[in-house]
């Protein structure tokens, strides 16, 4: 056998010019139309303009015939004096003869047009429908041009009243904040900064005791406690500042970072801190919102009548059996002004390189609708740790329960137009990772043994690919190991 190397095959464009009977193709007649489309406009654009060439042109010969009636003047010498062509440009820029000129051919411009216009009918026409068109795309323009000033005026006004509601203060520590943000400058350099405007500027009394600590409590009054805890025993220091020694028998631990000598200076830092916010002025916040508590009693009714028809359908936390069984008589949720919510915490890392993470504490309302519950404006944020490896869980959590207990004992008053209702708030369920619930429970982690949270089952190792996992055998009847209840987690918590 013999093998032939072919090459490539040439590809034939436009056979359909070749063999009538193949189809053109959709792309080339579009082409084909929008050329002949683009042409026709192209040739009555030209014949338009030329008739209006031909009547300016008219026009012009009649105004040169009335501006100058001795033809010999009207040729210009080309042996003209360098000085007199000065005199004729600084003329023309003043204003001088030419715009005489000028105004005297528009104004016979406009009285000779018509007679030329009586002269050719068909060409007046064309001319006129030209101008019209033209007209009104002028008039559009400039009605579109009117229009986006108003809206720029709007806008400056809508401005100028936000920053009317603004003081000169804020004004300016919004300003501050966002060159440090966008500059990623530390508190030291900020203050360097309002150091050197306080020079520039000598009789400023704002920015003569504004500092960088005072920043984003001068725009909005954040309310919120800071926790010190010992860094070894992770006790929790008490509110007074003057207290630096851990209050734990024999823990050599200190509140503030260095030696001792370095505990009473007045530019101290925390070793290990976290912060509490205030729950109740955002649980106000986002309840005052317009219609939203609405919402929540209307979704709270639903559950009743669903919970009163015996549905069996799973729409929503508000149909869960543990909710429903809060809504009988005497428990919590059968009150009219009582709210369920849900938490979740969770290790966020800050930065790839570093361990640095933060453990927020987040709330969010139950009975506000799904689509609207876990939007950024109603979130509640309760506390905030920052750190490497994770934070002391018994000391945060209890800080995070102080609150809620108040929240549920006592309540919060929120204005609803002129009355003023008690809301108190209750959580009943949480949302985490093993990790963290291992965390929150004081457990062993889910792979270590007695890692269950359902029962006391140690679980046995064993080998696994190239390594060893955790596994939870099953039993039977009298060899299974007890349930957990509260009491137990109690118990492990201490």
């Amino acid at each position: 056998m013999h093998f032939f190397l072919v090459g490539p095959l040439k590809r034939v464009k436009k056979r359909y010019l070749d063999d009538p009977s193949l189809p053109i193709p959709r792309r080339t007649l579009y082409q084909k139309e929008a050329q002949g489309k683009k042409s026709v406009e192209q040739e009555t654009a030209d014949s338009s303009t030329g008739d209006g060439e031909k009547q300016h042109a008219v026009a012009l010969d009649v105004n040169e015939d009335v501006l100058a009636p001795n033809p010999v003047q009207d040729h210009y010498d080309s042996s003209q004096d360098d000085s007199e062509m000065e005199e004729e440009l600084t003329q023309n820029e003043n204003g001088g003869p030419e715009d005489v000129i000028s105004t005297n051919i528009n104004a016979y411009y406009s009285v000779n047009s018509e007679e030329i216009n009586c002269e050719s009918d068909s060409d007046s026409n064309d001319s006129l429908n030209f101008n019209t068109e033209s007209s009104e795309s002028e008039v559009s323009e400039a009605s579109s041009s009117e229009d986006k000033n108003d809206e720029e005026q709007t806008e400056t006004q809508s401005h100028k009243k936000d920053c009317q509601s603004f003081t000169v203060l804020q004004l300016q520590s919004v300003a501050m904040i966002g060159f440090l943000l966008r500059h990623n400058l530390t508190g030291v350099a900020v203050n360097d900064l309002i150091s050197l405007l306080q020079v520039l500027y000598l009789y400023s009394s704002s920015l003569g005791s504004l500092k960088f600590e005072e920043f984003f409590q001068v725009i909005d009054k954040v309310h919120f406690k800071v926790c010190h805890y010992c860094h070894i025993c992770h006790k929790v220091f008490p509110q007074n500042q003057d207290l630096f020694k851990c209050e734990t028998p024999s823990c050599p631990g200190f509140r503030y970072r260095g030696a001792y000598s370095a505990q009473t200076k007045a530019n101290h830092h925390a070793r290990q801190f976290f912060l509490i916010a205030d729950v109740k002025t955002q649980l106000k916040y986002i309840l005052e919102q317009d219609g939203l508590l609405e919402k929540i009693f209307n979704s709270k009714k639903k559950a009743k009548l669903s919970k009163s028809s015996n549905s069996s359908f799973q729409r929503d936390i508000t149909d869960g059996s543990f909710y429903r069984l809060l809504l009988e008589e005497g428990q919590f949720l059968a009150g009219d002004n009582c709210i369920s919510g849900i938490f979740n915490t969770d290790g966020i890392p800050l930065y790839t390189s570093a361990k640095v993470k933060l453990w927020p504490i987040f709330i969010a309302i139950n009975e506000i609708p799904l689509c609207q519950r876990f939007a950024r404006e109603n979130m509640v944020l309760v506390g905030i740790w920052q750190g490497k490896a994770s934070p002391p869980f018994l000391q945060y959590m209890n800080a995070f329960g102080e609150e809620m207990c108040s929240l549920y004992e006592h309540g919060i008053p929120v204005r609803i137009g002129d009355s003023l209702i008690n809301v108190k708030l209750g959580i009943f369920l949480g949302i985490v990772d093993l990790q963290a619930k291992g965390y929150i429970l004081n457990m062993t982690m889910h792979n270590g043994e007695s890692g269950c949270c359902t029962c006391e089952e140690p679980g046995r190792t064993v080998k696994q690919g190239k390594g060893h996992s955790r596994c939870y055998p099953y039993r039977k009847g009298k060899d299974r190991y007890p349930l957990r209840d509260s009491d137990d987690i109690k118990c492990n918590i201490g």
